[in-house]
């Protein structure tokens, strides 16, 4: 199984360090100064990649003395992601609102990158520079351009072939019969900050 492990299965997984590489995004964003950070994520508490990303956004909140993150956190239903529309006009309006509370939101941290997408569509029509007045940080699976200016978004950059040459042999360990019980892997991942192509550093040494 790749990217994510579903809900009571037992089998061979890889996926990226969702836990690891949130922490790390997250503690360089604070690290600039921000504690009021959005969260951004479809309401899909049943995959294991947003449970353990939302598991670390807490975690880095904390540790900065940030425990009340109900205000800052908004569950989108799954059901807009068929709606290419009406996902749009609802992370404006959530974005909206955040930006312009009595204690605005400073960064934002996305959990894929649609939601950074539709957050820099509704920072254009607020007005609102990225990443001068709002840092949005993002899980970049897809092509970088398709954020359309990547440079200016701190991504976190799944190791796309280092997952695949574990998957591969972890199949070649259960096609040889050296091995019955089922291994998960996790792969660190880059966190590439904005206006900088360089990783900054890595979510596993």
């Amino acid at each position: 199984i790749l990217d994510r492990l579903p809900d009571g299965i037992k089998a061979d997984a890889v996926m990226s360090d969702n836990e690891g590489a949130t922490l790390m995004a997250l503690r360089a964003i604070e690290a600039r100064g921000h504690r009021r950070i959005g969260f951004f994520s479809f309401y899909k508490p049943d995959f294991s990649t947003v449970a353990e990303r939302h598991s670390a956004y807490r975690l880095a909140l904390a540790e900065v003395g940030v425990d009340d993150i109900g205000g800052l956190t908004r569950w989108f239903p799954r059901e807009l992601d068929g709606n290419p529309q009406g996902f749009i006009q609802a992370i404006y309006d959530a974005l909206f609102t955040l930006v312009h509370q009595k204690d605005p939101i400073t960064a934002l941290f996305c959990v894929q990158d649609s939601f950074a997408v539709a957050a820099l569509q509704a920072c254009d029509r607020m007005g609102i520079c990225v990443p001068e007045q709002l840092e949005i940080a993002t899980f970049n699976d897809w092509p970088p351009m398709m954020l359309r200016t990547p440079w200016c978004v701190h991504r976190i950059v799944p190791r796309s072939y280092d997952i695949g040459r574990s998957a591969a042999e972890l199949l070649l360990e259960r096609l040889s019969g050296a091995r019955t019980e089922p291994k998960v892997l996790r792969i660190c991942a880059d966190f590439i900050i904005a206006d900088s192509s360089v990783p900054l550093a890595s979510s596993l040494s």
